[in-house]
């Protein structure tokens, strides 16, 4: 168990932290349904393993497992996901999963996939080789049509580097934003979670009004009593058509 998780247990007057603790399981599939925000789930030496993840958490965390692929639909309230010394881990965020910040460290080929930029806001990561972060066309009306279905990201993790904390962000809060990596500076400035929802909001906003505005401009309004023009039967006759005799 984690020091936090053990940590929050024994603070005086709160109940025991509600947890779920999947350890030296092998080729499994585990289902679990949180019905607590606070809920620690926690995976360690674990080898080949589905878990499936219903309902908020306060806190997930993956431990010296390989092979393991996690899906959460709701959000981590904690904000935080931590990898530690895993290797093969692909996790996935279903539309209304949210983790602002993933601590990854001692980890190789962690892959993590959304739907959309705003549920995640930055990983931080040590000593890791092949982190990548895909975005796929769920939520992401760019990518709509086209053949390339998703975005795939390549975190660098330099050898030179590889005993440095680094963080890799978002550039901005809009829709072509980029998610890049650095050197961790704690005072840097970079998009947050909420940013991103908030950016999201207005560009759906955005495209409310200019709906809104083709459907008006499409409307014609006549003053009282205006009758519209009547339609054209059928296309005009000419005096010498008029005269034609023609048989019934």
């Amino acid at each position: 168990m984690s020091w936090a998780a053990s940590g929050m247990s024994m603070l005086p007057g709160l109940a025991p932290r509600p947890q779920y603790h999947i350890v030296k399981k092998k080729d499994f599939n585990e289902k679990i349904d949180s019905t607590s925000n606070a809920m620690f789930v926690s995976v360690r030496e674990c080898d080949g393993g589905d878990i499936n993840v219903s309902g908020k958490t306060g806190k997930v965390s993956l431990e010296r497992s390989k092979s393991i692929r996690l899906c959460l639909d709701s959000r981590v309230v904690g904000g935080v996901l931590e990898i530690i010394k895993c290797d093969d881990v692909y996790i996935r965020l279903e539309k209304d999963g949210e983790v602002p910040t993933f601590q990854i460290d001692d980890s190789s080929k962690v892959t993590v996939e959304i739907c959309a930029r705003e549920q995640i806001e930055c990983f931080y990561y040590i000593r890791c080789q092949d982190l990548k972060l895909i975005l796929t066309a769920e939520q992401t009306p760019e990518l709509e049509g086209k053949e390339d279905s998703a975005l795939q990201y390549v975190i660098p993790t330099e050898e030179d580097r590889a005993n440095v904390q680094q963080i890799a962000h978002w550039s901005a809060a809009t829709a072509d934003a980029v998610f890049l990596s650095e050197g961790v500076v704690r005072d840097g400035v970079y998009p947050t979670t909420a940013e991103m929802k908030k950016a999201a909001e207005a560009r759906k906003q955005q495209m409310i009004t200019g709906m809104g505005s083709m459907l008006l401009g499409s409307i014609k309004i006549t003053k009282p009593g205006e009758a519209e023009p009547a339609a054209e039967a059928g296309p005009k006759l000419s005096e010498k058509d008029k005269n034609l005799d023609i048989p019934d």
